[in-house]
C-alpha cells in the first residue's frame, strides 16, 4: 500500500523511486479495479487496453468524478509494481502475486 500522508491523501511510488500524491479514494478504487482485471498470478492484460478496462470496472460516480484516469491508472499500476504484485513489459501487465 502507498504511504499515508493524511486520512485522504496517499503517496504512490514507482520502482525507480519517484512519488506522486493522490486522493485515497481514487487510489483504492483504481487498485480494486486493477486487481479484479488481473485476479491471479499469471493473468495478464494488454497495457494498451488497461485504461479502458479500468474505466469499465469503476462505478459511475468514480468514472464521472475522476480526472485524468490514465494518469491515475499509471501511478497505481506503478505502485503495485513497487509492491511486487504486478510486472510489465512493453505490451503487457501481468499479476505475479
Amino acid at each position: 500500500m502507498p504511504k499515508a500522508i493524511t486520512n485522504k491523501i496517499v503517496e504512490c511510488r514507482t520502482p525507480s523511486g519517484l512519488t506522486a500524491r493522490m486522493e485515497r479514494w481514487y487510489y483504492e478504487n483504481i487498485r480494486t479495479a486493477l486487481l479484479e482485471i488481473l485476479p491471479a498470478p499469471g493473468v495478464n492484460a494488454e497495457l494498451y487496453e488497461l485504461n479502458k478496462r479500468v474505466y469499465r470496472a469503476l462505478d459511475p460516480h468514480t468514472r464521472d468524478t475522476i480526472e485524468s484516469l490514465s494518469w491515475h491508472v499509471a501511478w497505481v499500476r506503478l505502485d503495485l509494481e513497487t509492491e511486487g504484485l504486478l510486472k510489465r513489459d512493453a505490451a503487457y501487465v501481468e499479476r505475479i502475486k
